[in-house]
């Protein structure tokens, strides 16, 4: 059980690293823009840059949130299958 849920957990990650990379992608470069702009105004960039980060990650939840759910929906499966495997072993003893 514990191989079929760690293989389940691997596919996971394996498959939404880019999709996390892409979120990380656009999110950065709405912060990178802001701070610049933030410096040209006289502005303070720290916080200019902290409020486009939740900006950027409030615009692009719905969208990663779609993305990711048709991979979570298979781990979940996987998982599920590997504790069915488990509470049947145990019920034969």
């Amino acid at each position: 059980m514990r191989n079929e849920q760690r293989a389940a957990r691997n596919a996971f990650n394996e498959a939404a690293k880019p999709i996390r990379a892409e979120r990380a992608a656009t999110v950065q470069a709405a912060v990178d823009k802001a701070v610049a702009g933030a410096k040209a105004s006289g502005k303070d960039p720290v916080v200019a840059g902290r409020v486009a980060r939740r900006q950027a990650m409030e615009a692009t939840k719905a969208d990663f949130d779609a993305k990711m759910k048709p991979i979570t929906e298979t781990r979940r499966e996987a998982m599920a299958a590997a504790k069915a495997k488990r509470d049947a072993a145990i019920a034969k003893r």
